[in-house]
């Protein structure tokens, strides 16, 4: 309750357990994501990097994913997809049979309108600063248009 101008962004990828553990093998799983966003957001603002967009790995429950987020008290939501480099395309297509290392065109800027959709129905902030889309977001990139 004494901090004053501190803001928590916290990533997830996925809610589904057994892709969060291929996709970011030594990280936290998404329901102790979750239980962190709902214990932080009782005292700070939280805002939840819904990061990257992997289509199609997680890109099919976004409202889903996005709903469940504001349940736990998130005030905003940041986006960005995918960014495909030698090293990181290597494991994803190793991992992941299903993925394809070229995306349709324009579904990059569709995904995350989407996603921008449903953060708005949703009466959540709203940012992604990768995409070239800024016109498209309510509040800064990195969570700070919640410090007063």
């Amino acid at each position: 309750k004494r901090l004053k101008k501190i803001v928590v962004c916290l990533s997830i990828t996925t809610l589904d357990k057994n892709l969060a553990k291929k996709l970011e093998p030594k990280a936290c799983n998404p329901q102790q994501r979750l239980k962190t966003v709902k214990q932080l957001s009782a005292y700070l603002p939280v805002a939840v990097r819904l990061d990257p967009l992997i289509y199609p790995l997680n890109t099919n429950n976004l409202e889903k994913i996005i709903k469940t987020i504001k349940s736990c008290g998130a005030k905003q939501i940041i986006t960005s997809t995918y960014k495909e480099k030698p090293d990181n395309l290597k494991r994803m297509v190793s991992a992941f049979s299903q993925y394809k290392s070229n995306w349709p065109a324009g579904l990059k800027k569709k995904l995350i309108e989407k996603v921008h959709e449903i953060t708005l129905s949703q009466g959540l902030e709203f940012s992604s600063c990768r995409e070239g889309l800024k016109t498209l977001n309510t509040a800064a990139c990195d969570g700070s248009s919640w410090l007063v």
